[in-house]
C-alpha cells in the first residue's frame, strides 16, 4: 500500500502565478491611477460649457382653425391636438430660415458667413448642435436651449433665435382684422 501524501496549500506552482500576477497589476494599477489624475486634471482646467434657457408660451389661437377666422363671429369651434400643434411651433423655431436670421444677429466667432452671408450646411449642423428644442410635458410650453463655451453668446443667440421665431410666425399668420381685435 502507497501512502498518499497530502500536499500542503501553496506549491511553488502556485506562488509563480502569484508572482506573476502581481508583476502585471502593479503597472496596470499605475496606469489607471495616472489615468485618473489626468482626467481629473482636465476637468479643473477645461472651459465650462454653459447652457441657456429660454421658456416660449405658446398661445393656440386662430391661426390653427380650418375656417378663415372672421371678426363677425364672436366664437368659433376651434379643433386641434396641442402636441400637435406644439410641434409644428418647434419646426417654425428650429427652421433653417430662423436659425439663419439668427445667426447673422447673433454670429458664432467659430461660424463664419460665407462673402454673399450664405451658410454651409456643416455649420447649420454645427449650430443645431449647440440647439436643443422641446416641449415642456403637459403644457404649451417650449423649452430652448443654447449650450456653448460662450455663455454671452449662448444668451444673445437664444434672443435672436426667439426674436427671429416671433418675426417669422408674425409674417405667416398676420390677420389685420385679428390685429385691430386685441387692440
Amino acid at each position: 500500500m502507497t501512502e498518499e501524501r497530502s500536499r500542503p496549500v501553496g506549491t511553488a506552482a502556485e506562488f509563480r502565478i502569484m508572482a506573476a500576477l502581481w508583476r502585471r497589476a502593479v503597472p496596470i494599477l499605475l496606469l489607471a491611477a495616472i489615468a485618473a489624475g489626468v482626467v481629473w486634471y482636465m476637468s479643473r482646467t477645461a472651459i465650462p460649457i454653459r447652457t441657456v434657457q429660454s421658456e416660449l408660451l405658446v398661445r393656440i389661437g386662430y391661426e390653427y382653425s380650418p375656417v378663415p377666422w372672421s371678426s363677425a363671429t364672436e366664437t368659433q369651434q376651434i379643433n386641434f391636438r396641442a402636441d400637435e400643434v406644439i410641434g409644428t411651433e418647434i419646426q417654425f423655431l428650429t427652421s433653417e430660415e430662423t436659425i439663419k436670421k439668427a445667426i447673422a444677429v447673433a454670429p458664432h466667432p467659430a461660424i463664419a458667413a460665407a462673402a454673399d452671408g450664405t451658410f454651409t450646411a456643416a455649420q447649420m449642423l454645427l449650430v443645431r448642435k449647440k440647439l436643443a428644442v422641446k416641449q415642456l410635458q403637459g403644457s404649451n410650453v417650449i423649452l430652448v436651449e443654447v449650450t456653448d463655451a460662450d455663455e454671452a453668446w449662448s444668451v444673445t443667440f437664444s434672443q435672436a433665435l426667439l426674436d427671429a421665431y416671433l418675426q417669422n410666425r408674425r409674417q405667416l399668420f398676420s390677420d389685420q382684422d385679428y390685429d385691430n381685435l386685441l387692440k
